[in-house]
């Protein structure tokens, strides 16, 4: 038997003694039906001030709720994603069983809720009341969950252990960088001494150096600066080390949004002066017969089509510092947003487009055919 088969072997008897127990201590037996049971009863949503998530091999990953919203408590208090923070605190609070499914310390190995093995080892503190739930692996349609100090391990169907992701990027607030696509109306690339601006002359119509581009050429290095990802947090800005991630670059970058007061979609086509009409409406009139239309809609000659939109004027600038460690594709990215006071890792990947920018590719000068 190969290594790979070894091993699927081994996961399916492992499967099948999982299944074996829970019908055995408990969905074969209609003692084990209580009453429901709420597992943190008596905390309140708004006392909880804290929730570390920890798997048995890695320290824990801890939320704290700060004064504008949840924190990454051990990554320099860097913001959490607060609306995955309250989704998550809602399902915790209402976790509830009325199925036990053993009462036995000697099965909580096997079911993976013992102290010392667990999926995940959940802490929830308002003030001084901390509660803590071990969480076992999923199986049978339901997560068995024990309380710390209680005997018996409940099933509960709200809950999976990937619902407690434990790494950064699981819970890191997304919006540190997002800036709403739709607002841009420049964007500003400086790499050492040279300079990319790209600008809108109205709705989808791009200009680089007051030359006509494509759209679609401007697409990817706009969708890639209005989202850059944070996947680590390096530290404060203050902090020496956290500080020299970006100093110390091999390729500094500096992107600079402009954003427009209200989203370029909604821009409106400049209204003519009450009472009065376009100072050719005579002349297109007088020729609209011997050009074969009229003026109310047929062709006419000299016709310049709909009037372009009012552009809102610009109401921020959001000037982002970027830092490439060391030239090549593979090479980590630090940045900060200037006004804010952390360094993140960022999502290489993702930033391509926008680190590669240049005028010669957003102009198509690509070699023939």
């Amino acid at each position: 038997m190969s290594r790979s088969n070894q091993v699927l072997a081994g996961l399916l008897a492992a499967q099948i003694l999982l299944f074996s127990l829970v019908y055995t201590l408990g969905r074969g037996d209609a003692s084990s039906r209580v009453a429901p049971v709420l597992l943190l009863e008596g905390l309140g949503r708004d006392s909880v001030d804290g929730i570390a998530i920890a798997m048995s091999d890695k320290a824990a990953l801890r939320l704290e709720r700060g004064e504008k919203g949840w924190v990454l408590a051990e990554q320099a208090g860097f913001p959490a994603d607060s609306g995955k923070v309250d989704k998550l605190l809602t399902t915790l609070l209402g976790l509830q069983s009325s199925h036990v499914v053993s009462r036995g310390a000697e099965h909580y190995t096997e079911l993976e809720v013992a102290e010392d093995k667990y999926r995940r080892k959940l802490t929830v503190k308002a003030g001084t009341d901390e509660r803590v739930v071990f969480v076992g692996k999923r199986g049978g349609g339901f997560t068995p969950a024990r309380l710390a100090g209680a005997d018996a391990v409940l099933a509960i169907d709200e809950l999976d252990e990937w619902d407690l992701g434990t790494r950064i990027q699981d819970w890191i607030a997304e919006d540190y960088f997002k800036v709403p696509a739709e607002r841009v109306a420049a964007i500003e690339i400086r790499k050492g001494e040279s300079a990319l601006r790209l600008e809108r002359a109205h709705l989808s119509e791009w200009q680089l150096q007051a030359e006509k581009v494509e759209a679609a050429k401007v697409r990817p290095i706009l969708d890639a600066a209005v989202a850059l990802k944070a996947i680590d947090v390096v530290g404060k800005l203050e902090d020496a080390e956290a500080r020299g991630k970006v100093d110390k670059a091999a390729e500094p970058v500096t992107v600079t949004l402009e954003l427009a007061e209200y989203p370029l979609e909604d821009a409106v086509p400049e209204p003519e002066p009450l009472g009065q009409s376009s100072p050719d409406a005579g002349m297109a009139d007088a020729g609209a017969a011997a050009a074969g239309g009229d003026a109310d809609g047929g062709p006419v000659a000299g016709d310049a089509g709909p009037p372009k939109p009012r552009m809102p004027p610009i109401v921020e600038r959001k000037v982002i510092h970027l830092a490439v460690e060391k030239a090549g594709a593979a090479s980590d990215v630090y940045g900060y947003v200037e006004g804010e006071t952390h360094v993140v890792e960022l999502d290489h990947w993702r930033m391509q487009k926008l680190l590669e920018a240049s005028a010669d590719k957003i102009r198509g000068q690509d070699a023939p055919p």
